[in-house]
């Protein structure tokens, strides 16, 4: 072996290796052919055109690190930034799978739901015409406001004074339709208000809902949208319907257990009041009224009344007060479900009648969950009467179980 190929005192396998390769390559000061000087620097004989491809790729790293200013290091330096590198290299990669699964996760988040969007969308027909009858003529003083609230739609228990099902529910909601319609024949109604305040399915807001649920949510969105539908359009055989649909309630919103309430439109309230409006489009007798919020306001016989399903609201005692100052009008009357049992309370009085919050019963009625609280309540939906400067002058309550 050439004195040039013989490994110097303290010389590194760093510095070694590229005295061979610039021997080679550079200063050609030996003529071994590129397999034999292979064996010196990998300890294993390459090929002589391999072994010619590694020396020149060597060779380019070793200008480079000339270049860089690191050839002066030590071995354990020239490690450390290898290391270093690595390891960003290794971040970015990190930062690229990241991006990556964010991406993937809203591509399959916006799938899904369009997905989900499409399955209704197949369930879901128009409902035929009822038989329609003649409207009365008879001047009503007055208008007349229908609320139910807490539908509960797909939950399915046994309680100590109560059981329900997505039968039980079809049966109170038939037997509401059919009570009112003849309410509204009794007493000549040829125009009625009528507001759902949410909670119209289970949904899966805790984990116990998992084990009160009958059938899957998606399942239960066509069928109480259906429901409701076919309640309004008994309804209207007798009278004009206009229908409120709150658009936001606790237990129909889509998020995970026990994460926080997103937007407005990923509660499924929003899916549910659609899909009602599309349900009945066909009849003219029927008017559906959406919200882009998560209460509705309007005016019924002179009355400005806030309708909204109650989860929003702290302190009910204060609610008319809150949200008058809040939206700069003057309420006359809130309405709201969520806590199951009816309630009627005068919190103030105007010129148009007292200021009332009317706490909406539910149709669900008492469940385990009330049963730990020692406290119910039978399934239930209220008729109003409503006069201008008056306020709500007739009070019917529909026990429904």
């Amino acid at each position: 072996m050439g004195e040039i190929l013989k490994r110097r005192d303290n010389e590194s396998d760093l510095e070694y290796t590229k005295r061979i390769v610039y021997a080679k390559l550079v200063d050609k000061t030996t003529d071994l052919d590129y397999s034999e000087l292979s064996n010196l620097i990998y300890d294993k004989p390459y090929s002589s055109d391999v072994a010619r491809r590694m020396f020149y790729g060597m060779r380019k790293i070793f200008e480079l690190m000339d270049k860089e200013g690191i050839n002066s290091i030590s071995e354990n330096e020239i490690l450390k930034k290898i290391e270093e590198k690595s390891l960003e290299l290794d971040l970015q990669r990190k930062k690229l799978q990241a991006t990556k699964l964010e991406l993937n996760r809203n591509q399959r988040i916006k799938s899904r739901r369009e997905l989900f969007y499409e399955n209704i969308g197949e369930e879901i027909e128009r409902l035929p015409l009822p038989e329609f009858e003649e409207l009365p003529i008879k001047k009503v003083n007055g208008e007349y406001l229908l609320c139910w609230a807490d539908l509960h739609y797909g939950a399915d228990f046994i309680s100590e004074n109560n059981e329900y099902s997505r039968e039980e529910c079809k049966i109170r909601m038939q037997r509401l339709a059919s009570r009112v319609k003849n309410m509204c024949i009794e007493k000549g109604i040829n125009k009625l208000h009528v507001i759902g305040l949410g909670d119209d399915i289970q949904g899966i807001l805790r984990i116990s809902d998992t084990q009160i649920n009958d059938v899957p949510v998606m399942q239960s969105v066509v069928e109480v949208s259906r429901l409701i539908a076919h309640v309004l359009n008994t309804i209207s055989s007798v009278c004009n319907v206009t229908y409120y649909h709150t658009m936001a309630s606790n237990h129909s919103q889509t998020r995970p257990l026990t994460a926080k309430p997103d937007l407005i439109k990923e509660d499924l309230e929003f899916v549910i009041g659609n899909y009602i409006h599309d349900l009945v489009e066909n009849n003219e007798r029927i008017e559906v009224k959406l919200s882009e919020k998560d209460y509705h306001s309007f005016n019924i016989a002179g009355q400005q009344i806030l309708a909204l399903h109650g989860h929003q609201i702290k302190n009910i005692n204060n609610a008319i007060k809150d949200y008058s100052m809040q939206h700069r009008k003057f309420y006359d009357i809130v309405l709201m479900g969520h806590l199951h049992g009816g309630q009627q309370m005068s919190v103030g009085e105007s010129e148009n009648g007292n200021s009332e919050l009317v706490i909406v019963p539910s149709i669900v009625g008492s469940d385990p969950y009330s049963d730990t609280l020692k406290k119910g309540s039978k399934s239930m939906a209220k008729l109003f009467k409503l006069e201008e400067g008056n306020g709500i002058t007739e009070n019917y309550t529909i026990v429904l179980n």
